[in-house]
Formats: C-alpha cells, structure tokens, sequence
C-alpha cells in the first residue's frame, strides 16, 4: 500500500511537471498582491488536469496486445534521473502471482487507453516471457554479494583440498598459525 503510494505521488509529480515549470516562469507582476515571492506558492499544483494521470491509475493497469490478447499488468514505473517516465514494469507469466516475471518496457512504446484502464503494447505473451527479467539496482547488488560470496567459498574449498592455508576473503593473508 505504502509503495504504491509513493509510486502514486513520484507519477503525478512527474507528470505535472511541466505544469510546475510553466507557473514558476511567472513574471513578479504576475505575482497576486500581498505576495511575498515565496517559491512554495508558485509550485503547488491544486488539481488534476484532463490529461493528468495519476500513477495509481497505471500500477495494476491490464496489459494488452494488439490482437487484445490479455500480456500482464503493471506492476511498477521507472523514473529516470531527470524524472521522466524511462519505463513500466509488466508481471508476464505465472498464475496467480507464481512464477511470474517482471519486463521492462519502455515507456515510449506502451500506449495507455485510460477510458478502457487498460495499456496496449506491441509485443506477443510469448515475446515477454522470452525477455530478459528487470532487475532492480537492489537485486543487482544482491547477486553481484552473493556471486563475490560463492568466489570466495570455492577459493577457499580449492585452497583447501591443495593444502594450502585458509585464510580470510579472497586476496588477504592467509591466517597465522595458533600458538602452542
């Protein structure tokens, strides 16, 4: 729920950005009487525009194709440093949540039909299971602890079975020898 808000609030943040940019560009003479100049009061959006969406309306969208075959749902959106939308995450495969697998589309190649709450894309089911999963800059960082983990496990079973001495992770010296 919390996540889904956060991703609700950075959607329509960066969606409204551009709006936000318009009303900071404001002239002082622009500015209502009594004004102070206070940056707060020329940023504040106060309402959804018609072509506003929020990222609550994305997240859980129904995947389509073009031959309206059912592909997934979304899952999640990508925002890029300068925040703009990069990519929706699709769950593709499974059932009922396993075995599934999270895609990456870009963003410039999903087309939303907001009346049907729906996202259309030009990929098959097949096609989807068949790409590469996205992984997170957190699950990335987890394989690359735990492929560094199994190096050092298997060095040190090598170092090991040839007798030499078994010290610390890869690269240290080896430990000294217990005093008798």
């Amino acid at each position: 729920m919390k996540k889904r808000f956060l991703f609700s609030t950075a959607l329509a943040l960066i969606i409204a950005a551009p709006a936000l940019s318009a009303n900071a560009q404001t002239s002082p003479s622009e500015q209502p009487a009594g004004a102070t100049g206070g940056a707060m009061a020329q940023s504040v959006v106060t309402q959804q525009q018609p072509s506003d969406m929020l990222a609550r309306t994305l997240i859980g969208m129904s995947v389509r194709n073009q031959q309206d075959e059912s592909i997934g749902k979304i899952d999640d959106v990508v925002i890029d440093d300068k925040g703009q939308v990069k990519a929706v995450i699709v769950s593709v495969g499974g059932f009922l949540g396993i075995g599934d697998k999270d895609v990456a589309l870009p963003w410039s190649e999903v087309k939303v039909d907001a009346d049907r709450k729906r996202a259309v894309v030009n990929a098959t089911k097949d096609q989807l299971n068949q790409a590469p999963a996205f992984k997170t800059a957190e699950q990335q960082k987890r394989d690359e602890d735990r492929a560094r983990r199994a190096a050092e496990t298997e060095e040190q079973a090598a170092r090991q079975r040839s007798g030499a001495p078994v010290g610390g992770p890869v690269g240290s010296p080896p430990s000294p020898a217990p005093a008798r």
